[in-house]
């Protein structure tokens, strides 16, 4: 195999470089003192041995329980394998059958027929979910077409038959070039493999996160429990009482598909997948616009930030729609080409971004910021290259004379913006309608000040929507807007704010190279635009998680491409490296007590065990009586939870509202007269069972989800005594701050066990003829008169009542 060396054309720095190196540095510095002042490096061994460290109280290493455990794991990968290759062949098929489309790069063919792949399968799963066809061997047969569109897609071009465009760095500008011949590869320098080395200890981070059973708790609420809601009754709808579940989900049939074979561990290893994806996206575009080490320092920027490992072991979204909008900026730069297949790599753009906006409406930053673009670059950029409607001449659509800004010289260049918004939106539009024909505002819960049909927030909602609303307006003002970046990686200013340095570091670099090529001034419109739209909405971090994997493409862009002399060069990338290597260690502290994977992992820990304890954000489980549950409640039974909103590991059909909505209970107590109205009123519900977490409702009891009126309150009092009664209850193990479990202390836990408060119940709603019977014996006490569940002005309310 021969290989092709690459020759890299440095960007023109605007100032004297000693000046610009100078700046840099005295820039660095300040930002690397400050940030570890924050958020100082531990590399003490006794640090080290503690990460590695197996959980406090866990069996001893066993080597038929590791054997065990990785046994269910093989079978994970091997289903998210399937997944994947099923993805991918439907999208080659699509792309060379269909599109009569080639790839030059294996790696750039196999991430775009990935998403593309995907997008059949999320479009197939809404068909099959709004019709209530949602049965696992009816989505079998999508991933069984995609599987064989791996066998039946055309051969691809070979590459030296093709003339894909590339980017002369040098001019600046787009030009075809002919491709590399088969077989040859950009030759990787040892500084390269030591990038490659980061990002597979990065992806080992993860996947150890990725390999425990979920405990995130809006997974747990949502992101998981939902989707399990819709395996269990077939079709995809809204839950009554359930705010969130009027969200945009495309992301979320992909995890139901997982949970039809296999548990929420595959639907991790989904969301894992998609970073990876991702990684090899950002590789794809550095790489065949700039060099390979272009790609790969993207991928270490992009995936060592906290932030992003933080979420990659989740069942959450932001890989996901990092994936996809990436795509659609991938797109978009190859539409800037002149090649002929221009029309369909901007509806392809579309395609990419209207699936990030059907999984969160977050992803419009994308669809702005992309729509903004194509209607500035067909506007102003000169020749064919720039005129979306293939005119020569800048400005030239339709004998428009350069400058001149009538109706047709401003709706022409917007043609290429109304086909990518058109598209977009087409491809979004199912979740948006589905919500807009229930609500009567598509984007519920959103923006929840917009009209709803008639009083539907009032049966479903409180009216403050805090899931939503939480973190708050952000400070709009341009000192904010200027100095956001730096208050955010300092630790300031924002929920969870972990985006590590690097992006910190490198935004001087924007403003001290000048004559960057067209691709990169693109990128870094992009990058602006999006922090503009953001900043505007939700300064929330984890919504800028999509940006980062473009901002780490741009940083990487300036660092290998820049004019500095080699020994800077040097100095920069070592720095890159070290604090990439501090960001790792960082995440692995916060992994090691949130989440303890290598008990799990290893086998020293069981499931329910693991399930059972208490940890750092993993607070007041339920999952102590969900054993029992699963096992011995009937088949039929139907569950309310009061106190809880996590519903994700119960097999039986449930009722649960966010900490926004309207508890189900304490609306049916609103329109009964008494307690005989209750009973059948929930029985109507076909409501048979009340798990209640105490603990929970204490930890939440800010939020006043337990939002009686004292009339009400009375009449449930009266329904408990007559019809309630306790079945079972459970209490979770605790990790105390030493890192023990609390059952292994003695002193400790003697009195954690023998307060009532600590524990979960469940009781069981009787009819008339076994409450008469039951009644011999004491109702159980009522928790809900304790205090400690209500914020204090709640309690005022209700005191005179529960006399």
């Amino acid at each position: 195999m021969t290989k092709k060396k690459e020759h890299p054309v440095n960007f023109v720095c605007r100032l004297p470089v000693f000046l610009c190196m100078a700046v840099l540095f005295v820039w660095g510095y300040s930002v690397i003192v400050n940030y570890y002042r924050v958020y100082p490096a531990n590399f003490s061994s006794q640090y080290l041995s503690w990460i590695f460290s197996l959980p406090h109280g866990s069996q001893a290493f066993n080597v038929g329980r590791f054997v065990s455990a990785w046994l269910k794991y093989l079978l994970d990968f091997v289903l998210l394998s399937i997944f994947l290759l099923s993805a991918r062949g439907a999208g080659v098929f699509i792309f060379r059958n269909i599109l009569g489309m080639n790839f030059s790069d294996n790696i750039e063919e196999t991430v775009f027929s990935t998403g593309l792949g995907l997008g059949v399968v999320i479009m197939f799963n809404i068909l099959l979910g709004f019709t209530g066809m949602f049965y696992g061997p009816a989505v079998a047969v999508v991933y069984l077409a995609g599987l064989s569109g791996n066998l039946f897609a055309r051969k691809a071009v070979p590459p030296s038959q093709q003339a894909p465009g590339r980017v002369d760095v040098r001019a600046g500008r787009m030009v075809s070039q002919p491709a590399a011949q088969a077989g040859q590869v950009a030759a990787l320098s040892s500084f390269d493999f030591v990038l490659i080395a980061l990002i597979v200890i990065a992806l080992s981070v993860t996947l150890a996160g990725s390999l425990t059973p979920e405990t995130f708790y809006d997974s747990l609420k949502y992101h998981v429990a939902l989707p399990y809601r819709w395996v269990r009754s077939h079709t995809i709808q809204p839950l009554e009482h359930f705010t969130m579940s009027y969200y945009p989900f495309n992301l979320h049939t992909l995890y139901a598909n997982a949970l039809f074979v296999g548990d929420d561990i595959l639907a991790k290893l989904i969301h894992f997948a998609f970073g990876v994806l991702s990684v090899l996206t950002l590789y794809a575009m550095g790489k065949k616009y700039f060099s390979a080490r272009t790609g790969l320092l993207a991928g270490v920027i992009f995936y060592t930030a906290p932030i992003v490992l933080l979420v990659s072991w989740k069942t959450a979204i932001e890989l996901g729609l990092t994936f996809f909008e990436l795509l659609a900026v991938f797109s978009v730069l190859i539409y800037s080409e002149n090649n002929t297949h221009r029309r369909q790599w901007l509806v392809l753009s579309g395609v990419f971004c209207g699936l990030a906006v059907g999984s969160k409406s977050t992803s419009m930053y994308c669809m702005l910021a992309i729509a903004v673009i194509l209607f500035l670059r067909d506007a102003f950029l000169t020749g064919t290259e720039g005129n979306a409607a293939g005119v020569k001449g800048k400005n030239m659509h339709a004998g428009v004379e350069p400058g001149a800004v009538g109706m047709d010289a401003l709706c022409r260049p917007a043609l290429s913006s109304v086909i990518f918004l058109a598209v977009a939106l087409l491809v979004a539009s199912p979740w948006y309608v589905r919500t807009g024909v229930l609500t009567g505002n598509p984007t519920y819960p959103t923006f929840i000040s917009l009209p709803v049909k008639g009083d539907f927030m009032h049966h479903i909602n409180k009216g403050v929507i805090v899931d939503v609303n939480d973190p708050g307006v952000p400070d709009r003002g341009i000192k904010n807007f200027l100095t956001l970046p730096w208050s955010m990686t300092m630790g300031k200013k924002t929920q969870e704010p972990y985006s590590g340095a690097l992006f910190l570091l490198f935004i001087p670099f924007v403003f001290l190279v000048g004559k960057t090529p067209r691709p990169a001034k693109l990128l870094v419109v992009y990058f602006f635009l999006y922090y503009v739209v953001w900043f505007t909405f939700r300064t929330y971090l984890r919504y800028f998680v999509p940006a980062f994997a473009v901002g780490g493409l741009v940083f990487s862009i300036y660092v290998t491409r820049s004019g500095f002399a080699g020994w800077f060069k040097k100095i920069v990338l070592t720095t890159v490296v070290i604090m990439a290597f501090t960001n790792l260690l960082f995440v692995a502290v916060i992994q090691k007590p949130s989440m303890e994977p290598l008990g799990v992992m290893s086998g020293a820990q069981a499931r329910d065990a693991y399930l059972s304890t208490q940890r750092q954000g993993y607070p007041c489980p339920y999952y102590p009586v969900v054993p029992w549950a699963n096992k011995n409640l009937p088949a039929n039974a139907k569950v309310m939870f009061l106190g809880e909103c996590r519903t994700y590991y119960l097999k039986r059909d449930v009722v649960a509202g966010t900490i926004a909505d309207i508890n189900p209970v304490i609306q049916a107590c609103s329109q009964a007269k008494d307690s005989d109205d209750i009973r059948k009123i929930l029985a109507r519900e076909k409501i048979t069972h009340i798990l209640f977490n105490l603990p929970e409702a204490r930890r939440l009891a800010g939020y006043d989800m337990l939002h009686w009126e004292g009339p009400d309150l009375v009449i449930f009092n009266e329904f408990w005594k007559k019809y309630v009664k306790e079945v079972h209850r459970g209490i979770a193990d605790v990790t105390l701050q030493d890192g023990r479990f609390g059952s292994m202390v003695p002193e400790f836990w003697t009195n954690y066990i023998r307060d009532p408060r600590n524990y979960v119940y469940i009781y069981k709603i009787m009819d008339e003829q076994e409450a008469k019977s039951a009644r011999a014996v004491p109702a159980p006490v009522n928790y809900l008169h304790w205090q400690g569940i209500y914020t204090g002005e709640r309690f005022k309310k209700i005191e005179p009542f529960l006399q």
